[in-house]
């Protein structure tokens, strides 16, 4: 039995050509109106004693007329069908309906629809069905559809301007005369149709010796117009890569539960934006990754900041808060003035560090409030030892301060998150970490002890921890409706992505995790149900 789905739409569609339906005449309309019906009944009278007359005709039951399709994913080369159907009880009269925007679409008679797609086929397809009923106006409603490129080698390659979309992921096409390195080399990428001269560079550390490499994307004459995704202007795009997760979710899935933990606690902070982007370089595919913010003075402007404040990156694991020679050893200078290598340029850094590493809990507490934003760093703890992302406790992180600015809100210290391969039960290395495992971050992060070992801060955290299982971006429900929701837009790329890097994921990481990505998505929902469980039993509503 075929399954069909309903899938609707509201974009503008693409007038390809325009194909009637048993006969009937060819309308267009320039005004979209939800359909609307009339309604035909009978008056009956009936006497009985001194009663008086009653309509008592049942409704006629009504066709509201849709494109049912089996899916809205296609690949180039494959035959699409869908069917023209009915979702009341009424009786589809296709001599009122017409179907536009794709050339070469056969309609039979009995509404079903179908067209062979071919090696130039790709792109995003909107179906117009349009019901046309006497003296009333058009009846109109766009079911959108992909066709992705095909990886066959006679394929002629879509013109990125027209290819924005694969499988409903944006697209972004970087085109390059040499080697991509860690240096900027110049490029040119196409986003949405845009055009941008730009320059483009591998990132990371240790992902820099992947295949499959992180990139960021500077736009140096005219900012990226990233509105489509919800991201306005941009100066730089993040590409990370997803060869370290082959769940091809969990960068994501830290980001965004950053972000609704600052909604749930109905303070502003700095969320860095991500979507799902599919990549084309030099026309060619090099799969799904996560497209983000890049953490500058830009970012935080963006967040309501001032971007003349100090931002400091955590890049090795002495970025921890405790005393030592050299107090913002492991920190980099990324914005800021003085910039790195100048005097003073750590002297906020410094005190902050200073005054946690030397002061006792309750010393450090007493005054935590004049130095950080006590919540945010709660939050920072609960987010990293719920998702046992050990390697973003201390390093891995972004601290802001702006020591000129005179509100008093705004001089506090805030944290930024950032890279999160090793979270949600993978390790850096893509190595196994069980749900049972505890971490407190005490030895990684001297702020993180203080909050756990001040008496009424910890009722506090743990008070905070429970509002966000029960209430908040942590409960369990919340977490596996949002990864229903990444998989249900995502999951048929991240099939494409692994068939294109399986084998070199395998030579890469070696014994380290031997899932493939169905088997990784399956282990990641079981990680989740899992870990809930456990940090129940271990921090049990009474704390």
């Amino acid at each position: 039995m075929t399954m069909w789905f309903l899938l609707f739409g509201c974009v503008h569609p693409v007038p390809y050509q325009t194909d009637t339906l048993a006969g009937g005449d060819t309308t267009t309309s320039d005004e979209a109106t939800n359909p609307t019906w009339t309604e035909n009944t009978t008056e009956t009278t009936t006497e009985i004693e001194e009663t008086t007359s009653t309509d008592t005709t049942a409704p006629v039951p009504t066709c509201d007329p849709i494109i049912a399709m089996t899916t809205d994913m296609w690949l180039e080369g494959e035959m699409f069908q869908a069917q023209i159907t009915c979702s009341g009880e009424g009786d589809l009269n296709l001599s009122e309906i017409t179907v536009s925007g794709v050339a070469g679409l056969q309609v039979e008679h009995t509404g079903a629809l179908s067209w062979q797609t071919n090696l130039d086929s790709s792109g995003r397809y909107d179906l117009t069905l349009s019901v046309s009923t006497p003296g009333q106006p058009d009846q109109i409603s766009v079911w959108p559809f992909w066709v992705a490129e095909s990886t066959d080698a006679d394929n002629i390659l879509a013109n990125p301007v027209d290819y924005t979309e694969e499988w409903g992921i944006p697209v972004v096409h970087v085109t390059v005369d040499s080697n991509i390195s860690q240096s900027y080399t110049t490029a040119e990428v196409w986003f949405y149709g845009d055009h941008y001269d730009a320059q483009i560079k591998v990132r990371g550390a240790a992902s820099s010796g992947y295949p499959k490499n992180s990139y960021t994307i500077r736009f140096p004459n005219t900012d990226l117009n990233a509105n489509p995704v919800g991201m306005g202007n941009k100066d730089h795009l993040v590409l990370i890569t997803s060869f370290d997760d082959n769940s091809y979710i969990r960068q994501k899935l830290v980001y965004d539960t950053w972000a609704d933990m600052a909604t749930h606690a109905n303070e502003d902070r700095l969320t860095p934006r991500t979507f799902f982007a599919v990549v084309y370089i030099n026309n060619a595919y090099h799969g799904l990754y996560t497209a983000c913010d890049r953490i500058d003075n830009h970012f935080v402007e963006e967040m309501g900041l001032s971007n003349g404040g100090n931002l400091y990156k955590a890049v090795s694991h002495d970025a921890n808060f405790y005393l030592k020679s050299n107090l913002h050893a492991g920190y980099e200078k990324t914005e800021g003035s003085p910039p790195q290598g100048w005097p003073h340029a750590f002297d906020d850094l410094d005190s902050l560090v200073y005054y946690a590493g030397s002061s006792s809990a309750e010393t450090f507490m007493d005054d935590a409030s004049e130095w950080i934003s006590v919540e945010e760093f709660m939050d920072w703890f609960l987010l990293v030892h719920y998702a046992s992302a050990g390697d973003s406790a201390g390093k891995n992180s972004y601290i802001y301060h702006d020591p000129a600015v005179l509100t008093w809100s705004d001089t506090r210290f805030r944290y930024v998150p950032w890279d999160f391969n090793h979270a949600f039960g993978q390790g850096w290395y893509t190595y196994r970490i069980g749900p049972d495992v505890y971490e407190d971050f005490a030895n990684a992060n001297q702020i993180f002890a203080h909050l756990q070992d001040h008496p009424q801060t910890q009722a506090a955290l743990w008070a905070r921890f429970h509002d966000l299982v029960e209430n908040g971006p942590l409960n369990p429900t919340t977490l596996r409706e949002r990864v229903d929701g990444y998989y249900q837009r995502v999951d048929l790329s991240a099939q494409r992505d692994w068939q294109h890097w399986s084998s070199q994921y395998a030579n890469y990481w070696g014994g380290s995790n031997t899932n493939d990505h169905d088997q990784e998505r399956a282990y990641i929902y079981d990680w989740l149900e899992q870990r809930h469980e456990w940090m129940m039993s271990y921090h049990p509503p009474s704390e």
